[in-house]
């Protein structure tokens, strides 16, 4: 809950859930580092925004929507396995739909 909070602004709403969706591998045949993904919805902005922790790289975080994730992807924008990562997580659980409109 507090990464949510540092590196989002956003909290977990009163009646909201966090669910984990399992685990990717970051570097395949080079270690056994697991990455973890979980979806917290419904979120709620937090009063006092982002809190970033100084030692961190987290630059910017902004809100995008569905066809700009899809765009920024198709365009190669989007590079990051993290990223590819939950997207392809999101799509084939049926919780997000990478199909162009």
């Amino acid at each position: 809950m507090r990464e949510l909070r540092e590196e989002t602004g956003y909290e977990l709403a009163p009646d909201g859930q966090v669910v984990s969706l399992g685990y990717y591998f970051s570097s395949p045949g080079f270690t056994d580092e697991r990455g973890y993904f979980f979806l917290a919805r419904p979120v709620r902005a937090c009063e006092k925004g982002p809190n970033c922790d100084e030692g961190e790289s987290i630059l910017d975080c902004r809100q995008f929507s569905v066809e700009e994730i899809r765009s920024m992807i198709a365009d190669n924008e989007i590079r990051d396995a993290n990223t590819l990562g939950i997207c392809a997580m999101l799509a084939a659980r049926g919780l997000l739909s990478l199909a162009p409109h």
